[in-house]
């Protein structure tokens, strides 16, 4: 007789600021799963509104409720981690939700598969009134457990390790580290990146969870008021290629165990995307630091064809600004 899959504890972690109008429906997603977790775990990252009460009220003895110092999304997350009891953590975020059978889904998968360390799956996109907004999936290669190829091929494209849809191993983060709480913008790739690069991951090809989008998604980290960094700085002037750039720099510096494979694989990806960021500071004026990104990427070993195209789309972007400039005698 084939012996039985073992049977793995569930923690769910869910970080919140501020979100007592949220929090709720996110809660009850989890309440009326098929597959109950073993412990909801409920980080508050030092809310000022009614999340205490409402939590304390509504779910009572079956939310663990935790409150801390407002520290960010990266140190609210790595406080569920720490005190985390399950053989798997699942990540929710408060304004989003799971669909009913996300945990039955994905821990049946890992229970079955131990080779596997973590599942992911689709994530829908809603608006706050219920309008479906579209489908985040992850590339055909992904299923298979290979996300770490398609992710470093095109990263400004195929992030798809979304963390309302993660269920991993707690066991991985001996090997892989926790969230950076330095890390203001993107922790969570950050952290599932290392996660793809150490280890096989399944993706189930349907959503599994719903994120609702809204002017509040990134107060958790908003709360801080850090935006004064270099990756805030390109952020929220809509360079994402200037946030990857620098975590996968700072990826290589600090990851000892990746591979020489997976080295080379990186430098290629941040030279393709020193390209991409040299056209984006192009068309917001700014050309010397266009022409930096533009040398260090065809330096960097970015593909020729790639160059070229970078340089003749900055070019088009200098013309253009010359023609608007109020000074422009053309």
């Amino acid at each position: 007789m084939i012996p039985a899959a073992p049977m793995l504890t569930v923690s769910v972690v869910i970080p919140t600021f501020n979100r007592a109008h949220l929090i709720g429906a996110a809660l009850r997603s989890v309440l009326v799963q098929t597959r109950q977790p073993d412990e909801i775990l409920v980080i508050d990252d030092g809310s000022t509104d009614e999340t205490e009460a409402l939590v304390r009220r509504e779910f009572g003895e079956r939310v663990r409720y935790i409150r801390q110092p407002n520290a960010g999304a990266a140190a609210a997350r790595n406080h569920g981690m720490r005190l985390a009891t399950g053989d798997l953590i699942a990540f929710l975020d408060s304004d989003d939700f799971w669909l009913p059978t996300k945990l039955e889904q994905q821990v049946a998968f890992l229970e079955a598969h131990p080779e596997f360390a973590a599942s992911c799956g689709n994530l829908r996109m809603e608006s706050m009134d219920g309008r479906d907004l579209g489908l985040k999936r992850p590339p055909e290669a992904a299923i298979t457990g290979r996300q770490f190829e398609p992710i470093v091929r095109d990263p400004s494209r195929y992030h798809f390790m979304y963390i309302p849809t993660l269920v991993f191993r707690r066991s991985c983060i001996d090997q892989i580290g926790w969230f950076d709480e330095g890390r203001q913008l993107a922790e969570d790739w950050h952290f599932t990146f290392r996660l793809a690069a150490r280890y096989p991951i399944h993706s189930i090809p349907e959503a599994v969870a719903v994120t609702r989008i809204h002017e509040g998604q990134i107060t958790l980290n908003q709360s801080r008021q850090h935006r004064g960094t270099e990756d805030e700085q390109a952020y929220w002037s809509g360079r994402g290629e200037g946030v990857l750039i620098s975590m996968m720099s700072s990826l290589l510096a600090e990851v000892s165990w990746l591979t020489a494979a997976q080295r080379g694989e990186m430098r290629q990806a941040i030279a393709r995307l020193r390209l991409k960021d040299a056209v984006k500071l192009g068309r917001l004026g700014q050309f010397g630091e266009a022409m930096g990104q533009l040398r260090s990427g065809a330096f960097g070993g970015a593909p020729v064809k790639d160059t070229l195209g970078a340089v003749v789309r900055l070019a088009l972007s200098g013309v253009r600004g010359r023609s608007a400039s109020p000074e422009s005698t053309v």
